[in-house]
């Protein structure tokens, strides 16, 4: 499972950030930009893990 800190993510600390490291790095299209922000849909990550080490600020992990 994918876990999200809202304290690192620049998309919860500012509405016109423009990262998109987790959405160019999923394979599955799990992470999408939207026009209100950054959006993640559960049922589309298979877990693979490739937007953890992509998210400059670390915001994402796996849970063991």
């Amino acid at each position: 499972m994918l876990t999200v800190d809202e304290t690192r993510c620049v998309h919860r600390l500012a509405a016109v950030a423009r990262c998109r490291a987790c959405v160019d790095a999923c394979p599955t299209g799990a992470w999408t930009m939207q026009p209100d922000g950054l959006d993640f849909d559960p049922a589309r990550c298979d877990g693979c893990g490739l937007c953890v080490p992509a998210c400059p600020p670390g915001a994402l992990a796996l849970a063991a």
